[in-house]
């Protein structure tokens, strides 16, 4: 779960995973402030730590028995806030729902390795859009809430999960701010591009991924540029390390 969440919102998880009002497994249902369960950040990102296949390990459960089947909880006002299938505990799809009614986040498996966790804005509109595998999040986008709906992040995974394929990040423009993408597939070599956002290159540089280290290691000439599209300065590594620098 975010490190970030509320401490309002840890709260609102400490309730449903200890919970102890009576009621019979499968129809017992919670009910919550406003305030309480949506962060301004994260949203209503509490039943998240109860779904094992995005990473979550809590269990939700009563008098020692976890959860089994549909359940529903709701708004102290009496809006649908949540609606999820549990097993043994923990969830296998669920809903959550803004006080309004909107969709706030919808949660699907499509079997055992596959599932995805779309994020909403009011008005049904995507925030965030994320496939998993393994219960590994394998793709990612990320969506201001303009009238654009301007993508802001994505990033996808190789399919053994242990690097990326692409990373790239994009001003609130639409313009492209940072790009580490996978452009050797046999040697496992990235190009690391950063840009102004008038569009001038700010670095152009290249990663390989070690498969000892399990990380990214600098290889070759670095070229950083100023805002004007100049180079003010160029490295050169050898395996992770500056071996030459030359300042402009």
């Amino acid at each position: 779960m975010n490190k970030n969440i509320s401490s309002r919102v840890k709260k609102a998880l400490c309730g449903i995973v200890m919970l102890s009002l009576s009621g019979s497994i499968g129809a017992q249902s919670m009910s919550y402030d406003e305030d309480v369960i949506v962060d301004k950040i994260s949203g209503i990102s509490v039943y998240d730590g109860l779904n094992a296949l995005t990473g979550g390990d809590s269990v939700r459960n009563h008098e020692g028995y976890a959860y089994e089947g549909w359940v529903e909880d709701f708004y102290s006002s009496g809006e649908l806030l949540h609606k999820g299938y549990y097993e043994n505990g923990q969830l296998k799809i669920y809903k959550n729902f803004y006080k309004n009614g909107d969709i706030e986040r919808n949660f699907k498996s499509f079997d055992d390795v596959r599932s995805s966790l779309t994020i909403y804005f009011q008005k049904d509109i995507i925030k965030t859009d994320v496939l998993f595998k393994y219960g590994y999040q394998f793709k990612k986008d990320e969506f201001l809430n303009d009238e654009n709906h301007t993508l802001v992040y994505q990033e996808e995974y190789h399919k053994s999960s242990d690097y990326f394929l692409l990373k790239r990040s994009y001003y609130e423009s639409g313009t492209l701010k940072a790009s580490f993408e996978l452009i050797n597939t046999k040697k496992k070599v990235f190009s690391d591009l950063a840009y102004y956002e008038t569009g001038n290159k700010k670095l152009d540089g290249k990663h390989k991924y070690d498969d000892n280290l399990f990380d990214y290691v600098k290889i070759g000439k670095w070229t950083f540029f100023n805002s004007k599209g100049d180079a003010s300065k160029e490295q050169i590594y050898v395996n992770g390390q500056l071996d030459e620098e030359k300042i402009y």
